[in-house]
């Protein structure tokens, strides 16, 4: 990672310090102003606004108000697996078993690690009287868990553990109901946030995305998130997911800085020049008077070129 990167993700970390302290908006934007992410209907309405208030209503046990916020919420970050995942739980607490059913697999289809989606969806198929099928959801858990062996992460054996119990009891209807490892508190967004920006700068990836996979929980589809979700990706070495999250920031905020700058990179790390000088233009035309984003990727393309 260049030191500009390194300073940026510096900067953000003292940024977000600053803001938490002083009861600011959670996240800063790629410019280092609170974020503005597009919004739902009326303006100033933000799309992670009502993720939260969903959450909110999903935590006071308001189901049907949280299956109306989350809809909302899909309306708009069509293939943000979380949203998706608690728009499930929200249908399982109204006991709306068959919406359920489409929405989590919907979260899985969109974030195959997203593990408690799997074991919802299976407890969801024993209330439809479909054991089967809550075999194979069991199944699957199980070959991820074979595949990563002593290295599985937690939420990942939690996940196992729990289809396991709920098959051994399909006769218990309370059993897999709420989402025991599973915490939305802010709290823990804020804290997984700011440790996720001082893990990247520490080039510790994989941890960082387990944390910013937390702030994701409790804060939603936000961009600044989805970025950086794509960057630590990236440089994990996984190119595919990154490209996703990158996109799935552009989608909800088209000027995004980083997210345009780190799609990029990506684009020369591809050979794709035409693709990357299009994202410099783009940049040029957000920053009338310069910015480190088109300075990085100038010199990302400069080098690779040379």
């Amino acid at each position: 990672m260049s030191n500009l990167n390194t300073f940026r993700l510096i900067t953000a970390f003292f940024t977000m310090l600053f803001m938490l302290l002083f009861e600011a908006p959670a996240y800063a934007s790629s410019t280092g102003s609170a974020s503005s992410a597009p919004s739902f209907n009326n303006p100033g309405v933000d799309i992670t606004d009502i993720y939260r208030q969903g959450i909110d209503e999903y935590s006071a046990g308001d189901f049907k108000a949280a299956e109306r916020s989350m809809k909302r919420v899909t309306a708009v970050a069509r293939k943000d697996a979380n949203s998706h995942y608690v728009l499930g739980l929200s249908q399982i607490g109204l006991e709306k078993w068959k919406s359920a059913g489409n929405s989590l697999k919907k979260a899985i289809r969109y974030d195959e690690e997203l593990y408690d989606a799997r074991a919802q969806l299976g407890m969801v198929y024993i209330q439809r009287d479909k054991p089967e099928n809550a075999a194979e959801e069991l199944e699957e858990l199980q070959k991820m868990v074979i595949a990563c062996a002593d290295s599985c992460p937690e939420k990942l054996q939690q996940a196992f553990d729990k289809l396991t119990t709920i098959m051994a009891n399909q006769g218990d209807s309370n059993v897999g109901l709420l989402p025991g490892n599973v915490d939305f508190s802010k709290a823990t967004g804020e804290f997984a946030y700011l440790d996720a920006v001082r893990l990247i700068n520490l080039g510790r990836y994989q941890e960082a995305i387990a944390q910013l996979q937390d702030a994701h929980m409790v804060y939603g589809p936000h961009p600044d998130v989805l970025t950086y979700l794509g960057f630590a990706y990236r440089m994990a070495g996984n190119s595919t997911r990154a490209v996703d999250f990158y996109r799935a920031a552009l989608e909800l905020a088209p000027d995004h800085l980083n997210a345009n700058e780190y799609l990029g990179e990506y684009y020369v790390e591809q050979g794709d020049f035409p693709a990357a000088r299009i994202q410099l233009a783009k940049l040029e035309k957000l920053c009338n008077f310069g910015c480190a984003q088109i300075d990085e990727l100038s010199q990302w393309i400069a080098a690779a070129e040379s």
